[in-house]
């Protein structure tokens, strides 16, 4: 999961890409779980995170998943931004954003996403 679930740096800012893109669903169950993994080894109110779904599919597991990993992360959590959402997908970020009690902004691509992140 290196690949998939990594800090990048961005204008000098340390934010943790969840990369999802061109995934079947049970590849993101699996980037779901190694996030909660990683988030608890970070500080409280630390991590600058974003989550690029572009082109992946969901099922009933990978929505469950990132479902969890949102509450699950929430302590650990500074910001969060979301890219590649897109017809169903805005279903499934509207119960999480209801079950996390999160704000969750979403960008059209990753690069806009990273720069709202080194803001906050």
């Amino acid at each position: 999961m290196n690949d998939r679930v990594r800090f990048v740096e961005h204008k000098g800012v340390r934010v943790l890409l969840l990369d999802a893109s061109n995934c079947a669903p049970e590849v993101t169950v699996e980037v779901m779980k190694a996030s909660r993994e990683l988030a608890r080894t970070q500080p409280l109110n630390s991590l600058r995170t974003v989550v690029d779904v572009t082109n992946s599919h969901f099922n009933d597991a990978s929505s469950h998943e990132i479902k969890i990993s949102a509450e699950a992360n929430k302590p650990y959590a500074r910001a969060l931004a979301v890219v590649g959402v897109r017809g169903l997908k805005k279903i499934v970020l509207n119960v999480v954003i209801r079950a996390s009690g999160r704000e969750i902004p979403i960008f059209e691509t990753r690069e806009e996403a990273m720069d709202w992140l080194a803001t906050r």
